[in-house]
């Protein structure tokens, strides 16, 4: 998680560069919060089915 934070933190910062793993740990958990996001939302959905 530290890494994600950190990758949040500094995004506008052209002058370092990540590890390979840092680059992998940021990807792996938007990835789950971009693909998770949308189940959620249709499995909560309120919306009416009938039209």
């Amino acid at each position: 998680m530290n890494s994600y934070l950190s990758a949040m933190r500094i995004y506008r910062d052209f002058f370092g560069r990540y590890s390979r793993g840092d680059y992998k740990h940021f990807i792996l958990r938007y990835l789950g919060i971009a693909l998770t996001g949308p189940m959620l939302d249709e499995a909560i959905a309120t919306s009416n089915k009938d039209d």
